[in-house]
């Protein structure tokens, strides 16, 4: 059987069709709703499209190198995982894109400096901060990775607090100095962080922030409080001369290996020499220093990110940083700096 092919219909009036005023095709039942018309095997019905609509993919150089379009063409960018839309200049994403991957992080924030003096108290540990985070590619997430507090250097003072540490819209709260008492006080609170600073015999110690770490343990005559961790509440000295120890840390295993992180700086004495530095990259709180000693700086904070090694991670800025294998994960460790990151 032969076709009828014409290039225009003159009139539909839902019972019969006219094609160039002679050819007339009768008993035409009106469409209303129902199965839908289907064309090339997608149907249209009133209510949408039975099936995915497929649009052309493309790589993001291969749309670039296209020619020809007009306003109005749409395409599948199957790098970005979204539709892209010609305005007669130039190609516009339609959304941000949909793809990316799932990181684990830990972001530690700098520790508190110890205090110094005759109630020589500990410095809270950075807050402590770990999860998982839905990263979308070529988006910019800042880093920065929080200095510790300078422990005291004068009989009377309480130390510094720590920097925070930052991933994104994770804020991980520097420790608070360790408190101090001066020759015939009266002495200086621990101060508040991610962990407080230890307390003296006559000033409260300082307190933790919500999910971060503990409060400061309080002091005694000449002897400071412990500075608070991310797992405990820095130890109350115990009498005269009998100091708090810090609170304990976190144990966390994001690069492999278990390392503790955000313990909290031990409270001194007036007699018990010179203090230690906490480690870096640790946020551990620093420890008391003793009359004429100054107290123990706190430790530098880090950011830990662990992500398939299916894709890539960029770094810039003055983000110091080192990558390992872990398995089917790449590690990459910042231990300092601020900057941003990005995935693709």
């Amino acid at each position: 059987m032969g076709k009828i092919k014409v290039n225009e219909i003159e009139k539909h009036d839902a019972s019969e069709i006219t094609v160039n005023s002679t050819v007339k095709i009768d008993n035409i039942a009106e469409k209303t709703s129902g199965a839908g018309v289907t064309v090339d095997g997608l149907t249209i019905k009133d209510t949408g499209f039975d099936e995915p609509v497929k649009m052309k993919a493309y790589t993001t150089t291969q749309m670039n190198a296209l020619s020809g379009m007009g306003a109005g063409d749409t395409i599948y960018n199957s790098t970005d995982g979204t539709l892209y839309v010609y305005n007669g200049t130039a190609w516009f994403a339609m959304s941000g894109s949909t793809f990316g991957t799932t990181v684990t992080y830990l972001v530690v924030a700098g520790g508190g400096g110890g205090g110094r003096g005759y109630d020589p108290a500990g410095g809270g540990a950075g807050g402590y901060q770990t999860g998982t985070f839905s990263a979308t590619f070529s988006v910019d997430y800042t880093v920065t990775v929080g200095a510790g507090g300078a422990g005291s250097s004068s009989d009377g003072s309480a130390g510094s607090d720590g920097d925070n540490s930052v991933f994104n819209t994770i804020q991980s709260i520097g420790g608070g100095g360790g408190g101090s008492y001066p020759s015939g006080g009266p002495g200086l609170a621990g101060r508040s962080g991610g962990s407080g600073g230890g307390g003296v015999r006559d000033q409260n110690a300082g307190t933790a922030t919500s999910g971060q770490g503990n409060s400061g343990g309080s002091g005694d005559v000449n002897a400071g409080g412990g500075g608070g961790g991310s797992s405990a509440v820095g130890n109350n000295a115990t009498g005269t001369r009998v100091p708090g120890s810090g609170g304990a840390g976190t144990a966390n295993t994001i690069t492999g290996t278990s390392v503790t992180y955000a313990e909290g700086g031990n409270g001194r004495t007036d007699q018990s020499g010179s203090a230690t530095n906490a480690s870096a990259n640790t946020g551990n709180g620093g420890m008391g220093g003793s009359v004429g000693n100054t107290g123990g700086n706190g430790g530098s904070g880090v950011v830990i990110l662990r992500y398939s090694n299916s894709y890539s991670l960029s770094l810039g800025g003055t983000l110091i940083h080192s990558t390992a294998a872990y398995g089917s994960d790449n590690v990459t460790t910042i231990t300092g700096g601020t900057g941003n990151v990005s995935w693709s």
